[in-house]
């Protein structure tokens, strides 16, 4: 079955996520202890880098850059994105009238 065209944006939200994962070590290390904060905080803003890269400034001792932010940030909006599209879907069967014969 060929691949559709959402499976093909996760595995591409995931590929970027991996890319991410190898990036360089030092810029890395200067999100390290602030992943879990940011995996948190991302959809409470929207998942907006220039929001968390601000709140990660001012209330939680980050020196790194503003790019780092929106990097690690990215895959997230995207893996996002991907599951509103694929929301399941629950639908009510309405009970049929019954006909007597």
């Amino acid at each position: 079955m060929p691949p559709t065209e959402e499976s093909s944006a996760l595995a591409a939200a995931r590929r970027h996520f991996d890319a991410w994962n190898r990036r360089d070590p030092a810029a890395e290390a200067l999100l390290t202890t602030h992943t879990d904060f940011l995996r948190q905080r991302a959809a409470a803003v929207r998942y907006s880098a220039r929001i968390l890269f601000q709140e990660l400034r001012h209330h939680r001792d980050y020196h790194g850059s503003y790019e780092t932010v929106k990097r690690f940030v990215a895959p997230l909006r995207e893996l996002q994105a991907h599951a509103e599209l694929t929301q399941p879907r629950f639908e009510t069967i309405t009970e049929q009238p019954r006909l007597e014969l």
